[in-house]
């Protein structure tokens, strides 16, 4: 598993397992939509693993999450290709302007 999942803020949990109500509650309640895991990823990369992708990424993208954060490895938009193709969800991610550039870090 790339993650430990153990110190992570909710956000996070509620990224990786779609709970979009349960994401909108602590928004609500003053989480801050880009805040990481100890490891440095956002919610938004996270949610690229979520079983309900699209409610989630719709969530985070309404609430600013930044498409072109980039974590320890690649950019939230690139994660996002690497895990799902949907057109959809890649339509949503350019509409907020995520960049198709190439990635500056070097992924090891």
């Amino acid at each position: 598993m790339w993650y430990q999942s153990e110190d992570w803020p909710p956000l996070a949990f509620a990224a990786l397992y779609g709970i979009t109500n349960l994401a909108e509650l602590l928004f609500a309640n003053g989480v801050k939509i880009m805040d990481l895991t100890p490891e440095g990823f956002s919610a938004l990369s996270i949610a690229a693993e979520s079983p309900d992708r699209l409610d989630i990424l719709q969530f985070f993208l309404g609430r600013e999450a930044d498409p072109n954060f980039e974590g320890p490895k690649i950019p939230a938009f690139h994660h996002w290709l690497l895990l799902d193709a949907d057109a959809t969800c890649v339509r949503e991610l350019l509409g907020s302007h995520a960049s198709c550039s190439s990635i500056s870090t070097v992924i090891s």
